[in-house]
């Protein structure tokens, strides 16, 4: 999520915890996340992982999309590259030729 992307997420997750009338400390606690991840997320400078975001809105009792209001698809940058093609980079630099686990369905 671009800069832009995670203070909009960060206003609307003050937003949220302050209407219900909780401190960092208090939503960490019930939401069941370190208390820094909170603040971090708040001031923009975290991103938190789809786990985390939810335990935030079920703790917030509002939806993914409410705490996502106003980020734009466009501020979420693509993924640089997948977890198969990590594990042959990494293979590569290591000098070893495994090829990637086949993929589980």
């Amino acid at each position: 999520m671009s800069t832009t992307g995670r203070s909009k997420l960060g206003a609307n997750l003050r937003a949220r915890r302050q209407e219900i009338g909780l401190s960092q400390a208090d939503l960490a606690t019930l939401a069941g996340v370190h208390a820094s991840t909170v603040g971090y997320i708040e001031r923009g400078r975290g991103n938190p992982n789809l786990s985390v975001l939810l335990q935030l809105c079920v703790t917030l009792e509002c939806t993914p999309a409410e705490l996502l209001e106003g980020v734009e698809a466009g501020e979420v940058p693509p993924r640089a590259f997948s977890a198969s093609s990590f594990v042959a980079a990494r293979a590569a630099a290591m000098g070893t030729t495994k090829e990637p686990r086949p993929t589980r369905r």
